[in-house]
């Protein structure tokens, strides 16, 4: 006799491969946009021409001006889509909606708040890099990135 699984795993399994699924098409559309912005503003990979790597700076001259930055689709993504799914929580009649809010349950801050602090990390390390701040003009040290 096959015996399935239990109805409310099932259930949760669901909840999380639709929510996975709609914070990647939203990922993958805001994806150009992002890029296009980037580019105008000159939001780009600089590489340090400094004397102690210099095999280093020859293999990755071709990524000066590559874009960085690309945390913010990820983090963005995450943040539009629990604001709207909390938002239209609230909406009376729209029942359905309830089972992918995922902000009115206390698992999800520590992960929420951990997202969020390392995407501030990785948003400052990027901008000091941009605007060659930082030891060597290459943004934050490795150990605080880290820390």
């Amino acid at each position: 006799m096959i015996r399935f699984a239990d109805p409310e795993l099932v259930s949760n399994v669901v909840r999380v491969v639709v929510i996975a699924t709609v914070t990647f098409a939203l990922a993958v559309t805001m994806t150009p946009a992002l890029t296009k912005l980037l580019y105008k503003y000159k939001f780009g990979k600089s590489i340090r021409a400094g004397g102690n790597t210099p095999v280093y700076t020859k293999l990755h001259k071709k990524k000066a001006g590559t874009p960085v930055g690309g945390g913010v689709i990820v983090w963005g993504s995450v943040l539009i889509l629990a604001i709207l799914f909390f938002a239209l929580s609230l909406v009376p009649g729209l029942t359905w909606i309830e089972p992918l809010n995922f902000l009115t349950r206390a698992q999800t801050l520590l992960p929420l708040g951990a997202l969020v602090a390392t995407a501030l990390v990785g948003l400052v390390d990027d901008y000091m890099n941009v605007r060659k701040i930082g030891p060597l003009g290459g943004g934050l040290r490795m150990s605080h990135r880290l820390w």
